[in-house]
C-alpha cells in the first residue's frame, strides 16, 4: 500500500544542515532524483555515492540522505543571511511509466507480486499529479494553445519588470528634481538675506526679515524696496 503523499521534498540551505529527509518509497537509488539548486538558480542533477549517500532503502515512510559528502564538489547547503537568498535541494521520485510485471494466465497468481505493481502504478500516478498541479492550463472554451499561454504569461512578466526600472527611474528623477529645487530654494533665500543685508546697511534701518521666500514673494520685495528708495530719493 501506497500513503498518500508528495513525491517531491524541498529543502533550503542553512548553512548547517547534512541530513535531508523524503516521505517517499523506492525500490533503489535509481528511483531517488536529487538536484542542487544555487543562488543563480542554476540547476545540478548530483549523483549517488559522489555527493550523497541514501541512509534506507525499501521503506514506505521514506529514508534520508546525507549531503554534502567527502570528496563531493559542493559544501553545505547554503543561506546568505545578509540577502535571505537560499540554495536549494529537491529530492523527488524518478520512475520509468512502464508495466514490467506479467501475469500472464497462471492460476496461481503471485499476491504480492500483483501488490508491487499496483504500488508502482500509483507511485507513477502520483508523480503525475505532482506535475499536472504545477502545469499551466488552459481553460477550456479558450482558443490559446499551453504554449501561447505560457509566453503570454512570460510576456507580461517581462513587461511588469520593464516597468518596475521605468518607475524606479522615474522615482530617482523626481527625487533628483527636489534636491535640486531645495538648492535653487536655499540659494535664493540666500540672495534675498545678501540684498536684505546690503540694504540695511546703506540705509542704516533693519530689513525686514523673511526666511521662506518664493521668487513671486521675492520679486514684490525687490519692487517694493526699489519704490521706497526712489520714495526717498524724491524727499532728498
Amino acid at each position: 500500500m501506497i500513503p498518500e503523499t508528495p513525491p517531491v521534498k524541498n529543502h533550503y540551505g542553512n548553512n548547517q544542515a547534512t541530513v535531508f529527509d523524503f516521505p517517499f518509497y523506492i525500490e533503489d537509488g535509481s528511483q531517488l532524483r536529487v538536484v542542487h539548486t544555487d543562488f543563480d538558480g542554476q540547476n545540478t542533477i548530483l549523483i549517488e555515492g559522489v555527493d550523497y549517500t541514501i541512509d534506507e532503502i525499501g521503506d514506505y515512510e521514506g529514508s534520508f540522505i546525507t549531503f554534502p559528502i567527502e570528496g563531493s564538489a559542493f559544501e553545505t547547503l547554503a543561506w546568505n543571511e545578509s540577502s535571505g537568498e537560499r540554495e536549494l535541494l529537491t529530492l523527488f521520485l524518478n520512475l520509468k511509466f512502464s508495466q514490467e510485471s506479467e501475469f500472464g494466465m497462471s492460476e496461481n497468481l503471485d499476491l504480492e507480486q500483483l501488490e508491487n505493481a499496483f504500488d508502482y502504478h500509483m507511485r507513477c500516478l502520483q508523480i503525475l499529479a505532482r506535475q499536472l498541479e504545477r502545469s499551466i492550463k488552459v481553460p477550456e472554451g479558450s482558443n490559446l494553445t499551453p504554449d501561447q499561454l505560457r509566453d503570454n504569461l512570460l510576456t507580461a512578466e517581462k513587461n511588469t519588470h520593464q516597468y518596475m526600472i521605468t518607475a524606479e527611474a522615474l522615482a530617482l528623477d523626481a527625487r533628483n528634481s527636489a534636491t535640486t529645487a531645495k538648492a535653487c530654494e536655499e540659494e535664493v533665500k540666500e540672495t534675498y538675506d545678501i540684498a536684505m543685508s546690503d540694504i540695511e546697511n546703506k540705509n542704516g534701518e533693519s530689513a525686514p526679515k523673511v526666511y521662506k521666500v518664493n521668487l513671486a514673494d521675492l520679486k514684490k520685495e525687490l519692487e517694493k524696496l526699489e519704490a521706497e528708495k526712489k520714495n526717498r530719493k524724491e524727499t532728498i
